[in-house]
């Protein structure tokens, strides 16, 4: 599963931080460290599932978000792009 999170620059383990400790996990031992280099972030979900989480800090990025679409993802609300 690919997903964009909104960080900015500058701040990037303040988010890096808050998603390790909401139980997801590092797919790949040292992601934390690899993701402030490389601005994704490789994660394995509660259940299993894997995940890359870019760090989106572009206008692009900051676009796309802003177009997309609200979605209920089980609990968790997610925006969607079509």
């Amino acid at each position: 599963m690919d997903v964009t999170l909104l960080t900015g620059f500058g701040r990037e383990k303040s988010f890096i931080d808050m998603v390790l400790s909401s139980g997801y996990r590092e797919r790949t031992p040292g992601a934390a460290n690899f993701a402030l280099k490389s601005r994704v972030l490789l994660l394995e979900g509660p259940e299993g599932t894997p995940i890359d989480l870019a760090l989106g800090g572009l206008p692009f990025e900051e676009l796309v978000v802003e177009r997309s679409s609200l979605f209920e993802f089980g609990m968790l609300p997610a925006n969607l792009f079509r």
